[in-house]
């Protein structure tokens, strides 16, 4: 993201500005959180309303839904103002949906042929059975329904269906948005890749910041976005114990507990070779001087780790709220021939969907994430995957073929107690 490379590019000219330029986005970053966290909550309030017995009061639904537009149109502007003009449009995208639904309570006909319509059992999965509905005082199926059910199922079709499903699909824009929900949906996911893909532009930056000191022998400088400037002052040295930063303690605490590797995996001859050969074909080997960076508060991180010739990405929320809470790593190049850093994304593949992480992959690169997880499921996450970052330092050199590469697949999983019965991350 541009304006992060501008901020820290500038960071000596006006640091002030600068930081407060970073906090005041990462503030509009947690408040879409927040609040799609409150949206999410109302809908399924307003489900269960329209299932329970004969149907909600349609004074209470209006009052419902006036909530949930505030909510929804405060995330879009929350979306347009961290990420830029290019999410735009999903305010007319807002207020097509809002126009579908006034006319439904206004009874002024029904949506049109040509417009997108929402399947009728499209909410089905979220619709509580005849079984498991809250009883009354007399047996729903007696009572006589409202006569604004209609109506008001009919508009609910607007809100509450999910319909924007895949990220990495090509329909996942603003454009396609039917429902409030994929709205909800579309900026959650929207503002989690805006501030992970600032992360990019920290490596461009020069020295910003106070440097982590840690017996893991990487440059890492740290700037807390929840810290004004005179915490700056006379700092050059944060030590592990100070960081105050609880994904970055869990995740750094995974590196300690591995332990930095005295020396590589075992790379056969074939693999040193093909090391070389990268290394002269490809200009990864400047990567070896690049500064790792980490972008810190006291519940989020970014950190971008440059561990020789691979980059590792990794992106937290860690709060007492699981519905924002999530990590996200992306993991990329290395140093040994193609196959064989393919046969590393794969092994993090495999481990990490043990606990959880649905992964994307291309090559040598790799996208994996975990969402809605409680704190203690984030901070055993993150100290797996500190571990796992040393585990699979410079391990493509070793994967020469898929007999190697499932070895290690199995030891690693050994090592990690994933292979447990309770599968834990610990």
């Amino acid at each position: 993201m541009k304006w992060l490379g501008d901020i820290f590019g500038g960071w000596r000219k006006e640091p002030d500005a600068a930081l407060r330029s970073v906090q005041e986005r990462f503030v509009d970053f947690v408040a879409l959180l927040e609040k799609n966290n409150q949206i999410l909550e109302r809908i399924a309030e307003m489900e269960q309303k329209l299932h329970d017995g004969s149907g909600p009061d349609l004074d209470d639904v209006r009052t419902d839904l006036d909530r949930i537009r505030a909510d929804v149109l405060e995330a879009v502007e929350n979306m347009i103002h961290l990420g830029g003009d290019k999410y735009a449009p999903l305010k007319d995208q807002y207020a097509a949906i809002d126009e579908q639904i006034t006319r439904s309570l206004l009874s002024e006909g029904p949506i049109e042929e040509d417009e997108p319509i929402v399947p009728s059992d499209s909410s089905a999965s979220t619709r509580p059975s005849a079984s498991t509905r809250p009883s009354a005082s007399t047996d729903a199926s007696e009572q006589a329904p409202s006569p604004h059910v209609g109506a008001l199922k009919q508009f609910l079709s607007r809100i509450t269906p999910l319909i924007l499903m895949d990220p990495s699909d090509a329909d996942f824009v603003p454009e396609h948005c039917q429902t409030f929900r994929d709205i909800a949906r579309f900026t959650h996911q929207k503002a989690m890749e805006e501030m992970f893909s600032a992360g990019h532009d920290m490596s461009k930056a020069g020295r910003i910041g106070v440097r982590l000191k840690s017996d893991i022998p990487l440059p890492v400088h740290i700037v807390y976005i929840d810290q004004d400037l005179s915490w700056y002052q006379h700092k050059q040295w944060v030590s592990e114990d100070q960081v105050d930063s609880k994904p970055m303690r869990a995740f750094w605490g995974g590196l300690l507990r591995e332990g930095w590797p005295s020396q590589t995996p075992r790379a056969s001859v074939g693999g040193f070779m093909s090391v070389l050969a990268t290394t002269m074909s490809t200009p990864q080997a400047s990567s070896f001087a690049e500064t790792s960076f980490a972008l810190l508060s006291k519940e989020y991180m970014i950190i971008n780790l440059h561990m020789g010739y691979h980059v590792a990405m990794v992106e937290a929320m860690y709060s007492p709220d699981p519905s924002m809470n999530y990590i996200r790593m992306q993991f990329k190049e290395g140093g040994a021939s193609l196959d064989r850093r393919i046969r590393r994304v794969k092994l993090i593949v495999d481990i990490l969907g043990r606990v959880g992480f649905e992964s994307l992959t291309n090559r040598d690169f790799l996208d994996t994430m975990i969402t809605y997880q409680d704190a203690e499921s984030i901070d055993e996450r993150l100290h797996m995957l500190g571990r796992l970052t040393i585990m699979t330092k410079q391990l493509d050199m070793a994967l020469s073929n898929d007999g190697v590469a499932q070895w290690y697949t199995e030891d690693f999983i050994k090592r990690l107690g994933l292979n447990e019965p309770d599968n834990g991350a610990t």
